[in-house]
């Protein structure tokens, strides 16, 4: 695949946008995933149930139900045999084939929501209480660390809101109220940088599929690129000059060029990162972004959000 960036100055106007939605959830969903091979998707939706589509058809062809409580994210296993779930309370696991729930991890130190999942699905990074998150082995439920984030000086805890593994499953970003993004090493929990900039909290962080940048989106209205090794702030991109509101997700092409971001004003957007200007903007929404995601070869994309509708886009390479 050429670069996102030549071919979108190629063919600006070749996009074929929405190519169609899958209708069934009667919440907001708040987690979309692709299969490795691109045929299936997962959503989990605030109306406590998973459902597993045809990608080609929009056909809903499996719902695993159990959840007590909002879905807040799903993935498929490595191998793509299972699904994976999590609440604000539960992790759940799933045989795609039967729909049958194959294993539950249930409190204990396991109290909040799962933040991410690492690349090969072994790991799972959850919430014990707003400031502490664990690092679970999903096969055997034990836990490997615990970090805690304490906040800058004027804020003794900084509550932890997202998190990301890094394509390596070396190390993790997270981020949180005071508006600090964290790098962490994975085997010890030790942060390791800080990348300080945003003014308000952060809600969303993503690494770049080479590692070597950090996506984050802030309260104070700006999304930020990052160079890991540095820690230096790469772009800026301010929400106030494309969307009326704010960005509510985002995620990084399978190439690193481009990102999406989904909106609080009902907008899916496209952005070219080396420039920071936006490529294109899907409309179909008609409530706030709450999930996007790419496809593994970049060709298309998934969004979800408040109404309840999940949402395939075409995209031009």
């Amino acid at each position: 695949m050429q670069s996102s960036r030549e071919q979108v100055r190629r063919s600006p106007a070749d996009f074929p946008g929405e190519i169609r939605r899958f209708e069934g959830h009667t919440k907001g969903v708040r987690s979309v995933a692709f299969s490795l091979d691109g045929r299936l998707a997962l959503s989990g939706s605030e109306d406590k149930t998973v459902r597993l589509w045809d990608v080609a058809t929009g056909r809903e062809l499996r719902r695993f139900e159990g959840h007590t409580d909002q879905v807040t994210i799903v993935a498929f296993s490595q191998d793509g045999r299972r699904a994976l779930s999590g609440d604000f309370s539960t992790l759940r696991l799933w045989d795609i084939e039967s729909g049958q729930e194959t294993h539950r991890f249930k409190g204990g130190s396991f109290p909040s929501e799962v933040l991410a999942f690492s690349p090969d699905r072994r790991y799972a990074l959850h919430k014990a209480g707003d400031q502490i998150a664990y690092l679970l082995d999903v096969e055997t439920g034990h836990e490997r660390f615990y970090f805690e984030d304490k906040g800058t000086p004027d804020m003794v805890y900084s509550v932890i809101l997202a998190a990301d593994f890094s394509p390596d499953g070396w190390y993790t970003v997270s981020s949180g109220e005071d508006g600090i993004v964290r790098l962490r090493d994975v085997g010890t929990g030790r942060e390791l940088r800080q990348f300080v900039g945003h003014g308000g909290v952060v809600t969303s962080v993503a690494f770049s599929p080479d590692g070597r940048r950090v996506l984050s989106n802030g309260g104070d209205r700006t999304v930020r690129l990052w160079d890991v090794d540095s820690g230096r702030e790469i772009r800026r991109i301010g929400h106030g000059e494309w969307v009326s509101g704010y960005i509510l997700c985002l995620a990084f092409s399978p190439d690193g060029c481009c990102a999406l971001f989904g909106s609080d004003d009902g907008n899916v957007l496209l952005f070219d990162l080396e420039s920071g200007h936006e490529i294109r903007r899907f409309l179909g929404h008609t409530d706030e972004v709450w999930c996007v995601t790419f496809s593994p070869d970049g060709r298309r994309a998934l969004s979800g959000g408040s109404a309840g509708s999940v949402h395939l886009w075409g995209l031009p390479w």
